[in-house]
């Protein structure tokens, strides 16, 4: 790059010191527009990385979630999905729910449906309990003595953590 006399005193003194003149310097808007009159930026590229190797990068775009996380309301605990307006009393267990699946069916009045922590709530519940110790086989009673406080207890809401089209990554 070329010396511009702009920048740099008229006569270099003792020991070949280079320093800015002040007087001289471009107001910041005129060196800005100084700058870019004499250099051309390409438009950044724009790559698919993995992530452990964008380490230093920016985003060329947003990072927008596909889908709502979680999918579907999740139980909290592992315990038993149940209809709180139920009350107290004996309920009669109609399935579980095994752990990625779907529930295989609603709940009714008086049912409850096992649940591992993390596993999809049937619809019709409304909380989730523990029971200390299980019920044996399907068809079973599982008694909810008490029930958490709360609306909807120990369930996490579907879309919790992410909604659908929401950017997460700016």
């Amino acid at each position: 790059m070329q010396d511009s006399p702009a920048l740099l005193p008229s006569s270099l003194a003792a020991a070949s010191l280079r320093s800015f003149d002040v007087a001289r310097l471009f107001a910041p808007a005129a060196a800005i527009e100084a700058f870019f009159a004499r250099v051309a930026l390409a438009p950044p590229g724009v790559e698919r990385l993995a992530l452990d190797a964008s380490i230093g990068r920016v985003l060329a775009e947003d990072a927008v979630a596909r889908e709502d996380h979680p999918a579907h309301p999740r139980s909290t605990m592992d315990g038993f999905a149940l209809r709180s307006g139920d009350g107290a009393r004996a309920r009669r267990v109609v399935g579980e729910v095994l752990m990625g699946a779907a529930p295989p069916r609603a709940l009714e009045a008086g049912e409850a449906m096992r649940v591992p922590t993390g596993g999809a709530v049937p619809a019709g519940a409304d909380a989730v309990v523990v029971v200390s110790v299980e019920g044996g086989p399907i068809g079973d009673e599982v008694h909810a003595a008490w029930l958490p406080l709360g609306e909807r207890p120990c369930i996490a809401e579907q879309a919790l953590d992410l909604e659908k089209e929401i950017s997460v990554m700016v």
